[in-house]
């Protein structure tokens, strides 16, 4: 599974994950700024057609790889609402002879299924949304379902994996996820690391570790740390 950081706000945090060795990033426009030239993905902030726009834009300087439609979290009818904007925003850059930017649907976790067939059959990638909650709560339910679902679709990518434990068990896929669990080292002295014992990712206090880490040590060794994993995986 291909690993993209997010949470990214300042170019300090950039720098913490540049140190890391992190090349794939999800960002917000508004924080697009502080990321490097990098491959990287772009969130959602603009209204459809500004940022559809923008997209484009920016996939034809290069500085972006792929970008995700605009989704309104929790509200699966508005956001497939605007993926119909955004294909017939498609149809528009096709008639005008330019190549489309690459921008790829968001399934609302909770939603029928047949919801993620049918953005199946629109996009060769579908970007599965609605699962921070779920992550924060480690749910096992909501985890059994996205392997079950990871098996049956070529090509998705996890919003908001913040869950060690599904960063793992994803981690052989085809598919993509991002994550700002990193960020844990900042918000609660933590650090990430692989347990040479066990082989999983696991995360503690650094001062039980006996580690004197800065704020931005402990953020580039967790990051450094899952990146890592996802490399072996």
């Amino acid at each position: 599974m291909r690993l993209f950081f997010s949470g990214v706000a300042s170019a300090s945090e950039a720098t913490m994950l540049t140190e890391a060795g992190v090349t794939d990033w999800l960002a917000d426009p508004t924080d697009f700024g502080n990321l490097p030239d990098s491959p990287s993905h772009v969130r959602v902030l603009d209204s459809v057609d500004d940022y559809v726009a923008r997209v484009a834009r920016l996939e034809g300087e290069a500085q972006i790889a792929w970008a995700i439609a605009p989704d309104v979290i929790g509200d699966s009818i508005a956001t497939r609402k605007n993926w119909r904007r955004v294909e017939d925003l498609f149809l528009a850059f096709e008639h005008e002879g330019k190549k489309r930017p690459d921008i790829y649907p968001v399934y609302q976790w909770g939603s029928p299924w047949r919801d993620l067939d049918w953005y199946a059959r629109k996009s060769t990638k579908v970007c599965i949304g609605g699962l921070v909650p779920l992550m924060r709560v480690k749910d096992k339910g909501a985890l059994t379902e996205l392997l079950s679902i990871s098996k049956d679709h070529p090509d998705l990518h996890f919003l908001g994996l913040n869950w060690l434990k599904a960063i793992e068990d994803l981690a052989d896929t085809e598919h993509s996820c991002d994550t700002s669990k990193w960020l844990d080292a900042a918000r609660y002295g933590h650090v990430i690391f692989k347990n040479t014992r066990t082989g999983h990712l696991s995360q503690a206090p650094a001062k039980v570790l006996k580690l004197n880490l800065s704020r931005q040590e402990r953020c580039v060794e967790s990051a450094r740390a899952m990146r890592e994993y996802l490399i072996a995986a």
